[in-house]
């Protein structure tokens, strides 16, 4: 159990004289591309790295200058708010209590402003693309989504998540997506607000965003990943079990998985990597799970429990080996034999559980790690992990997951008992056939694989009559030759 500090603003934890104060900007660097907006935070330390941590500062104490407003605008009613308005590099500078401090923002690539109408339930869906400088159109490019936090935004996400930096420098295409509702949410299953209660289809409009992004831009659909903050990382978890033939990996950030408040509907086409962010301090989404103190209501899905189904979903045994280490931040990776498919844990493990106000600032708590406070009432972000920058190191690391083969073929539920619905095959390749034989080699029923790889059987036969009880084969047949499957009906 964590031991809660808290503290109030001016008071020393211990009888230590208080040293010089400092201001800094958060981030120092950082990059943003054409007609996109962002923010800068000012953080004060009073005690200059005494046993304060440097807090945000509420944005209108802050008088805010950019040295080039051509390039960089400060917004003058949202303070600390910034409008990026053309390429080039732009210091912006916020003064608070007598200290100064500088920022540096280069404006580069552009951020494009787009709208889908979802052909299932006809909804106006937005987004917002940033198309990085370096963009090369007769060139695949790998594409990131980012999905925002219940109550959040696409344009806060594009600089919460600080993924802009390595965007640009990598050549990656970035998509942010807007959820829907007043307070803007996705649904995860069991999760969130207006998106869960109303059922909406998010999946499909994943799919039909993504299909738009092809269309527009160049890019590499083996290279496809997926990420999210919360709410938006709960999302993530979902695609991992519903659209796998669309993402190479996904690489959540302080969202498990909530599809049906646990793994049992997960049911992934292929192996899929995963690379999941969290803190053992986060109060909204803890990590053993239970009610947060957030909006959601719900009761979450523990994370370690999150890891180990997703360990058994893609079928990978054995220890984990520590891939990186800093401070309170340590990344696990488990590697699959002999398919080298990846699933790993960065965990933000702070000795104790800070709080000032209602916010926790031990680096452990609900923030994405290397971006950026949304608010003074959010979590501190820990600064010993770049969470960005660690997931693409994890994406570009990867072993490409074999394509489906006959050969990884599986058939639930069997034994099938009357009664239960239907009766599933799945991991096979697209338009694989399948035909069920009795034991004397009679053709009972045919099917045709999907573009996911899935056949479903209602165990009729091919007039529509029902099956009898007894034993039967699948035989499939695709890349990889033909296997059979031995399956149970049962009354």
């Amino acid at each position: 159990m964590k031991v809660r500090i808290c503290v109030a603003l001016g008071l020393a934890l211990t009888g230590a004289p208080l040293r010089a104060a400092r201001l800094t900007l958060q981030p120092a660097v950082t990059v943003m591309g054409v007609d996109g907006a962002g923010w800068v935070n000012a953080l004060y330390d009073d005690d200059d790295d005494g046993p304060h941590p440097p807090v945000r500062v509420t944005p209108s104490s802050v008088t805010w200058v950019s040295s080039l407003p051509g390039v960089v605008q400060m917004n003058a009613v949202k303070k600390g708010n910034y409008d990026a308005l053309a390429e080039g590099v732009s210091d912006v500078s916020g003064t608070y209590l007598g200290l100064t401090a500088t920022a540096t923002v280069r404006v580069a690539g552009r951020v494009i402003s787009s709208s889908i109408v979802t052909p299932a339930d006809g909804r106006t869906r937005t987004y917002l693309v940033f198309r990085p400088s370096g963009y090369n159109p007769a060139v695949p490019h790998p594409l990131i989504l980012s999905f925002h936090g219940g109550g959040g935004s696409a344009a806060i996400q594009m600089s919460q998540s600080q993924i802009l930096p390595l965007a640009e420098r990598e050549t990656i295409l970035v998509a942010y997506p807007d959820g829907t509702g007043a307070v803007q949410t996705w649904n995860g299953g069991a999760c969130c607000g207006y998106a869960s209660s109303n059922t909406v289809d998010d999946v499909g409009f994943v799919r039909a965003l993504v299909a738009r992004l092809k269309t527009d831009y160049a890019v590499d659909p083996a290279r496809i990943y997926s990420t999210g903050m919360s709410n938006g990382g709960i999302l993530s978890h979902r695609l991992a079990c519903e659209a796998t033939d669309l993402f190479a990996a996904i690489a959540p950030v302080a969202g498990g998985l909530n599809l049906g408040g646990d793994f049992s509907a997960c049911r992934p086409s292929r192996q899929i990597p995963v690379l999941h962010f969290h803190g053992t301090t986060d109060d909204n989404y803890p990590y053993l799970g239970g009610v947060g103190n957030g909006l959601a209501g719900v009761s979450f899905y523990p994370i370690p429990d999150t890891m180990d189904d997703w360990l058994r979903l893609n079928g990978i045994p054995g220890n984990a080996r520590v891939i990186y280490q800093k401070g309170i931040e340590t990344c696990a990776v488990h590697t699959g034999f002999p398919n080298p498919v990846q699933v790993g844990l960065c965990l933000a493990d702070p000795p104790f559980h800070l709080l000032i106000g209602s916010a926790t600032y031990d680096g452990g708590g609900h923030a994405w790690p290397g971006g950026i406070q949304p608010s003074a009432t959010s979590d501190a972000p820990t600064m010993d992990a770049n969470a960005a920058e660690l997931m693409w190191t994890f994406f570009e690391g990867l072993v490409p997951a074999p394509a489906p083969s006959v050969a990884s073929g599986r058939v639930y539920p069997s034994p099938f008992r009357f009664g239960s619905g239907a009766m599933v095959f799945d991991q096979l390749p697209s338009d694989a056939r399948l035909q069920i034989v009795d034991l004397k080699g009679s053709r009972i029923a045919e099917l045709t694989a999907d573009a996911g790889g899935r056949c479903v059987w209602d165990v009729k036969t091919s007039r529509g009559d029902s099956v009898s009880s007894g034993l039967y084969f699948a035989q499939i047949t695709g890349p990889g030759g033909v296997k059979r499957i031995k399956i149970a009906i049962q009354q």
